[in-house]
């Protein structure tokens, strides 16, 4: 299930050289997003339940447990289109449709804001849209029951308060770097009167919590999960939403398995705000639709979920050697945390 970095033209090409990380030149906010750090109890017996202050939270407050999704998925699956999602699997998963494209996806993380790609917003190749006149005509759906794409779209899109792409997004068509965005939902009825079924991921910040450094979670090797509507095998749309599990990758195997890829003509930058997960022999991958969707790791420990990275571009799917490529979260705390405040 990934993105390929334009539309159909895009499956075909491939990327990167080791290029410096693209930054945004304001200063460091203060964090917002993590006053209350979450905690792991330590049992006294086998089997000991965990306590609602144990949970981790997101949010400006600290008050929304976050990552603990109704009914865990299990499993190792494989193939592109990966194995069918139950309902609950992944409460955090959002479908965006921006400027009537194709579907993409995106992850809520607390307090009304989904994060997704900034080339499902300003699709590369194409003139950027004052954000005010996008926030027109993008549409998200959030919390509706079930996990077939009919029955989600059947349901009222959210209303958008405020759409927000990082600063550092080129219209190169080539360059990927800073693909990352956040839409801001308006609370729906539900919410407003605290009976709302949705679940946020949770950052990797608040990992530090549970003993964990951020760097961690992006050990080569550890798996997460993808989530999204996207291509299957045959390169069908499909109805249902579907993930698939996929291993890191470790950073110089990334930037070696698009060393003659291009994108564009151009050969496009893997840097430190991105990372590669897949299988070396191919087979799994996230593909077009499901840009701008979550990968997220469980940590063992807790069982609370953790968004490491946003679905960002390849150069096709699931080819053996080639690898997704995803925007890696860690990089954009501040900034997320920035926005945020901006908002409040």
């Amino acid at each position: 299930m990934r993105l390929l970095a334009l539309s159909l033209a895009v499956l075909c090409v491939s990327s990167t050289f080791l290029s410096p990380t693209i930054r945004s030149d304001a200063p460091a906010p203060r964090d917002v997003q993590t006053p209350t750090e979450p905690r792991v109890t330590k049992p006294e017996a086998a089997g000991a339940a965990e306590t609602a202050d144990d949970r981790p939270r997101n949010g400006s407050s600290g008050s929304q447990v976050c990552g603990r999704p109704p009914n865990p998925v299990m499993g190792v699956q494989r193939i592109l289109g990966g194995d069918p999602a139950e309902e609950g699997n992944f409460p955090w998963h959002v479908l965006v449709m921006a400027l009537g494209r194709a579907r993409a996806g995106g992850t809520l993380i607390g307090g009304g804001w989904v994060l997704t790609a900034a080339h499902t917003l300003y699709p590369k190749g194409a003139p950027r849209r004052e954000l005010a006149r996008l926030r027109n005509v993008t549409r998200v759906w959030a919390g509706q029951r079930g996990t077939s794409l009919q029955a989600v779209r059947a349901g009222r899109p959210r209303e958008i308060e405020a759409i927000v792409v990082h600063p550092g997004f080129r219209e190169e068509v080539h360059d990927f770097d800073n693909d990352i965005a956040l839409i801001k939902l308006r609370p729906s009825v539900e919410e407003k009167g605290g009976e709302g079924e949705l679940m946020p991921a949770c950052l990797p910040a608040h990992a530090r919590g549970q003993g964990h450094a951020n760097g961690a979670l992006y050990q080569p090797g550890k798996v997460g999960y993808v989530a999204g509507w996207g291509i299957e095998d045959g390169f069908f749309l499909r109805d249902r939403l579907r993930y698939a599990l996929l291993p890191l990758v470790d950073q110089p195997r990334c930037r070696q398995a698009f060393q003659r890829a291009r994108i564009g003509r151009r050969r496009p930058p893997v840097t430190g705000n991105m990372f590669c997960a897949g299988a070396p022999e191919g087979g799994r991958d996230a593909c077009a639709g499901d840009t701008g969707g979550g990968f997220l790791v469980p940590d063992q420990r807790s069982g609370a979920w953790y968004l490491l990275g946003v679905v960002s571009w390849g150069t096709g799917c699931g080819r053996p050697g080639r690898y997704g490529v995803y925007t890696r979260v860690s990089s954009y705390l501040h900034w997320i945390n920035s926005v945020i405040a901006a908002h409040s």
